[in-house]
């Protein structure tokens, strides 16, 4: 099965593989922390590099998940522009207050 992320609930996940089924979903989740080693470079071209790293994982009920944990250089970019500009409505902000 595919699920879309805003289906893919623990609890809806749950029942999924309780009725045997296996699915492919995007985590609602991040990981605490990200793996930094043994990435493997899965796209590369111009000013874009995919890369990812399968992570096993055994759950607390005895089921085990394969996580496919990614990383842009777009995303990257896209996350860091949207920190600065709010980075910079903030402090706009906390200067209309001051003066």
């Amino acid at each position: 099965m595919v699920i879309d992320a805003g289906v893919g609930t623990q609890d809806n996940l749950k029942l999924i593989r309780g009725e045997g089924f296996h699915y492919v979903t995007v985590s609602r989740t991040r990981p605490t922390e990200a793996p930094t080693e043994d990435l493997v470079v899965i796209k590369s071209e111009d000013d874009l590099t995919v890369k990812a790293k399968r992570l096993d994982r055994e759950g607390a009920d005895a089921s085990s998940e394969v996580i496919l944990y990614c990383e842009s250089s777009a995303r990257a970019r896209k996350e860091a522009s949207m920190k600065t500009r709010w980075q910079q409505r903030f402090e706009e902000g906390l200067a209309a207050i001051v003066f």
